[in-house]
């Protein structure tokens, strides 16, 4: 039976962790499937199957952090990668993904002649690293570490297009387009459970699902909300996400 390791930030509310919760589910019959990640207690962590393994660099859950923490351990990854593969990921896989962008696709990055490394792009590289000197230096260092990669999959044509405009000296890296797995029965179990909410009958009701982080833009809901009320247009607004009630604070206070 093939081992397969599939390396995450954390298992935490959030569309890649879901992605990947559901695509090891359905693969562990075939295969030897464990999952490492940085941080561990994710929230996800209760719905893998019994026969995925599970490692974590840091028992500790991410939000759990202090500031100072969060910004010295991708560092220190970065520093210590060879190291702390070493170490940590002991045992030998026939293939290693890592399954989003940064820490975990630095580490996975180091060499192994004895396994197949695949890294999987779930986000809009153009997007990531943002603005400034900062951006500049981390797109630089994943520059050089994509190109220890065999193959790149990403989750849509458009993030494959941005990948090669901001790379465009990666062309000869294998690259495949895989939209993400859902599974549908879990999606269709879920849909018919009750629900606590309660929706106002007498209006118009929105609901969103997102990753509360900058780039899914969900400051442009907000503004379209204000100026929908200031126009007379009643209605309400439902955002279920990871920290909604923080983000969504910082948000309107910012």
């Amino acid at each position: 039976m093939k081992k397969i390791l599939f390396g995450i930030t954390s298992l935490t509310f959030g569309g890649a962790e879901r992605v990947l919760v559901d695509i090891v589910n359905k693969l562990c019959d075939k295969y030897e499937i464990t999952i490492f990640t940085i941080y561990a207690n994710g929230e996800l962590e209760k719905q893998l199957s019994k026969k995925v393994k599970l490692k974590s660099l840091y028992s500790n859950k991410y939000l759990e952090l202090s500031n100072i923490r969060k910004k010295i351990i991708p560092v220190k990854i970065l520093l210590n990668k060879n190291a702390i593969y070493r170490n940590h990921i002991k045992d030998s896989y026939d293939v290693e993904i890592a399954f989003l962008e940064g820490p975990i696709t630095r580490l996975f990055g180091v060499k192994n002649e004895n396994t197949r490394k695949i890294a999987w792009i779930h986000n809009d590289i153009s997007l990531v690293f943002g603005s400034g000197f900062k951006s500049k230096i981390k797109e630089i260092i994943d520059k050089r570490i994509y190109s220890k990669y065999e193959k790149l999959i990403f989750v849509s044509k458009e993030n494959l297009q941005n990948f090669n405009e901001t790379y465009n000296n990666l062309k000869d890296i294998n690259k495949e387009v895989i939209y993400n797995y859902i599974d549908k029965e879990n999606v269709i179990n879920k849909a018919k459970k009750e629900i606590e909410i309660q929706f106002d009958q007498n209006s118009i009701n929105f609901v969103t699902v997102v990753r509360l982080v900058k780039q899914k833009a969900i400051d442009r809901l907000i503004e379209v909300h204000k100026n929908l009320i200031r126009e007379g247009l009643w209605h309400h607004i439902y955002v279920v996400g990871d920290r909604t009630r923080e983000a969504l604070f910082e948000m309107f206070n910012r």
